[in-house]
């Protein structure tokens, strides 16, 4: 028997740079017109770890845990355009805060049973897991001034006020079979029920809930091609409920869809791995999903006006390949030297877009969806490097490359606002060192972005945007730390 228990507790507070739109990300990527935005967050997180060897064959494993949080928000999340929220550096108004409480627990317990059936072992996993978590929330109107102060100038009166509650049971098995000396399927089931409720006071009284189950199986399967690779191939059904941060607008320029529904899909893969001795290592795999009613953002253009609608976007399919492989040319030549120089490079390459036609995108509008690109579903990722080690010694090279994107589901080329657009490709090239002295002391140190590459992976709808959120550009970091 073995119990063990862990607190966490983090707290951090950071003044937010804002968004850019394009126009001013081609002028300076370390603009900031956003001065006056701050972030606050403080997590608590307790958790026991229990385990239970009942005999050779029967173990049960408990893990109990809980979140106490808050977020809080200061600032001006209005239209990049308007520095600081007034065009009058003299009179910047006041910001909006939006303050997060979290209260979450939750507890799994997991069966783990060995056995022998014609001669071969089998494991069994089952077990149940419950979790209940709630969020209040609240808006309020905060100062004028410029630092860190969260007061809420009109004392108790609030522009928004709710609470979120979630309640998840779920109930599962997966069973590792083992067939001969080389065949290994292992069939899986879980159950899940999800309740669901919003209790709003401000703006408007609102009570609503929902519950609903979720029956998804899964397989998979592995076969021996010899002493060191092996095939294999997973099938997995899988759900999205709707998010609470689904149905609250991220800004005040989105418009929510009433009527979303839960997303049901299935992935499946096929592939390939193993090792020769030390000096080569692979994995490749074949991969599609099924992604039906996904959730997502369309930009609708009404008139002189456009906003950002979040609705169920159809169905999309990605189809792909994964792939890695890391060859050590000096483990081959000389295995049993101390030195390694290993060169490896691993990505994904994919086709992603929707399938259906026609969805409504609100105010009496239609987007055709069929043939678009899935937002932040880059066609390329590719990451490759070299490693260098001797003794107490090692250094690394990687560079990654980014295929271009687009930031909303109707694949928008540009925008004004900097929240919709295409996201461009990028190539960002890391350095890291390390050495061990004495066997006890560690120094490591590194650069990240070594060429200073300007670049941007996120379009933010909301805070802590709206737009363009810049990539940092070259920096660098040393850590020291002691061994006993």
């Amino acid at each position: 028997m073995k119990i063990k228990g862990e607190y966490t507790q983090m707290g951090f507070l950071s003044q937010q740079a804002g968004g850019l739109n394009d126009s001013l990300f081609a002028v300076d990527a370390r603009a900031s017109f956003r001065t006056r935005n701050w972030l606050h967050i403080t997590w608590s997180m307790p958790a026991i770890d229990f385990d239970y060897a009942i005999n050779d064959n029967l173990s049960l494993n408990v893990k109990a845990f809980a979140i106490f949080g808050n977020r809080e928000s200061i600032g001006f999340t209005g239209n990049i355009g308007k520095a600081n929220g007034d065009l009058n550096p003299d009179n910047m108004g006041a910001r909006q805060v939006d303050a997060d409480k979290y209260t979450n627990y939750g507890t799994e317990a997991r069966f783990m049973y060995s056995y022998k059936i014609l001669g071969q072992n089998h494991n069994l996993a089952a077990g149940l897991r419950y979790y209940t978590g709630k969020t209040d929330r609240v808006r309020y109107i905060g100062t004028n001034g410029s630092d860190a102060d969260f007061t809420n100038v009109y004392g108790d009166s609030l522009q928004r006020d709710f609470s979120f509650e979630t309640q998840n049971l779920a109930a599962f098995a997966e069973n590792v079979f083992r067939i001969g000396s080389k065949l290994t399927v292992s069939p899986g089931f879980r159950f899940e029920y999800l309740s669901n409720s919003v209790n709003e006071v401000r703006p408007f009284v609102y009570n609503t809930s929902t519950t609903r189950t979720f029956p998804l199986f899964g397989v998979g399967a592995g076969l021996a091609t010899g002493k060191s690779t092996k095939l294999y191939g997973n099938f997995a059904q899988a759900y999205r409920p709707v998010l609470y941060g689904d149905i609250t607008p991220a800004a005040t320029t989105d418009v929510i869809d009433p009527n979303l529904k839960d997303a049901k899909g299935y992935t499946a893969d096929l592939g390939w791995r193993g090792f020769i001795k030390n000096w080569f290592n692979f994995d490749v795999s074949l991969f599609y999903l099924q992604y039906n009613n996904r959730a997502g953002r369309v930009t609708i253009t009404n008139g002189n006006t456009s906003y950002q609608y979040v609705t169920n976007l159809n169905s999309s399919r990605t189809l792909g390949t994964e792939f890695y492989a890391e060859f050590n040319l000096l483990k081959l030549i000389r295995p049993a030297k101390l030195a390694g120089l290993s060169v490896y490079a691993s990505g994904t390459i994919q086709n992603a877009e929707y399938t259906d036609g026609l969805i409504n995108g609100g105010t009496n509008t239609e987007v055709d969806m069929k043939g678009k690109k899935v937002e932040y579903a880059p066609a390329k990722v590719i990451r490759a490097g070299i490693n260098y080690s001797y003794k107490s010694f090692s250094t690394s090279l990687q560079v990654a490359y980014t295929d271009e994107v687009f930031a909303d589901a109707n694949n928008t080329e540009s925008s004004k606002t900097g929240n919709a657009g295409i996201v461009p490709s990028y190539t960002v090239a890391d350095w890291s060192i390390g050495i061990i002295v004495k066997g006890h002391y560690v120094i490591k140190g590194g650069i990240n972005n070594l060429f200073n590459q300007r670049y941007f992976t996120r379009r933010a709808g909301g805070y802590p945007g709206p737009g363009i959120l810049p990539g940092d550009g070259r920096n660098f970091f040393v850590t020291v730390g002691v061994k006993f």
